[in-house]
């Protein structure tokens, strides 16, 4: 009884930490708000003197939720209508700061056009992405 008590506790605290929200953090999915920015054409300086000029298939995550390396490959979905698209991360935002339920930023073309959501409802209320780190 004790030993299961003890592996159900460790269970417990590694699946707590891998969705503690920080900077370093790397939650293989996440559910909620997805909105859209126009970032197209925007320079990100990644460090090191790289640099990468965003494209309609990139995306920002949110700062101090989650955080995989630059040019993660994101699968994103619109739960509402079943649509997907497969987004690279290069940038991060607040995203509407840390009281917001928004966890992705796209462009306005992957938002409207691969994921069927409408630009001036501002959100896909109902959307989940997920990678593997």
């Amino acid at each position: 009884m004790k030993r299961l008590l003890a592996m159900g506790i460790a269970f417990m605290f590694m699946f707590a930490l891998a969705f503690y929200p920080s900077n370093n953090t790397y939650a293989l999915s996440a559910h909620g708000k997805i909105s859209w920015y126009n970032g197209v054409g925007k320079t990100v300086d990644y460090g090191n003197g790289n640099y990468h000029i965003l494209g309609n298939y990139d995306c920002a995550t949110k700062i101090g939720f989650d955080n995989p390396p630059n040019g993660t490959q994101i699968l994103v979905k619109n739960l509402d209508n079943g649509k997907v698209a497969a987004l690279e991360k290069w940038d991060t935002g607040s995203l509407g700061g840390s009281s917001s339920s928004v966890i992705l930023d796209i462009m306005p073309y992957v938002f409207e056009q691969v994921l069927g959501a409408n630009l001036i409802n501002g959100y896909i209320y109902n959307g989940y992405y997920s990678y593997s780190s």
